[in-house]
């Protein structure tokens, strides 16, 4: 399905990527908690990645109440999300031109 909508060059730099994501939301599972603590201690820096609904999006990307695997497909959806969006390309591309 991705495969079908990305070039060549791009799908096999994307790929391994998104593996890795997918593993590494896997890994970090079991701290959710210790995540969400540290993060809501975060919260009152005013800075504009810990505001609003920050935390309880966070505690959503973990997925705690369902399994593993449902965990998993969960964080390919995401990835797959933001894979065009308009927000992550101009992130993406803003990190590209600061690591030149």
């Amino acid at each position: 399905q991705l495969a079908g909508t990305c070039s060549g060059s791009f799908l096999r730099a994307f790929v391994p990527e998104a593996v890795v994501s997918t593993q590494s939301t896997g890994a970090v599972r079991p701290y959710c908690e210790a995540i969400c603590t540290l993060v809501s201690l975060m919260m009152g820096a005013n800075l504009p990645c810990f505001r609003d609904d920050a935390l309880r999006k966070l505690r959503n990307r973990f997925q705690p109440a369902v399994s593993d695997k449902e965990a998993a497909i969960h964080a390919k959806k995401m990835i797959q999300n933001s894979l065009l969006n308009i927000r992550t390309v101009m992130y993406d591309r803003i990190q590209g031109i600061q690591n030149e």
